[in-house]
């Protein structure tokens, strides 16, 4: 349980070296290596939305929770509540929010009842 390993993608694809390196690795083929070795989670950051607020990369998100047997953080785009409460939908775990309270499109307490009201 100690291990979460951060996934950094750009097109489906890894990204490295801060983002600035594409490699021809598919990232959830790399996730699922991962799950495979032990892991206990994975953390994926769309690279392309990170900072946009212009919502998650759900396709992507939803793949990796559906293929994976274990839990998926997601990161990059969140943007409303209504982000957070799609993405508990689909099976992740949890989602790492920075810009939207930063800009005060809402609040972390809307936040935490939004997904905290959602059935599991």
């Amino acid at each position: 349980e100690a291990i979460c390993v951060s996934i950094d993608a750009r097109d489906g694809r890894v990204a490295t070296d801060g983002w600035e390196k594409a490699t021809d690795l598919d990232a959830v083929e790399f996730a699922h290596r991962m799950a495979e070795s032990g892991v206990a989670r994975v953390m994926v950051t769309d690279i392309g939305r990170d900072s946009t607020l212009t919502g998650p990369n759900f396709e992507l998100l939803g793949r990796l929770v559906d293929q994976l047997a274990i839990p998926v953080v997601a990161s990059g785009g969140v943007a409303a509540v209504s982000d957070l409460v799609r993405l508990a939908e689909i099976g992740c775990e949890g989602a790492i929010v920075g810009k939207a309270l930063y800009e005060g499109t809402f609040s972390l307490p809307e936040a935490l009842t939004a997904v905290r009201s959602r059935p599991c």
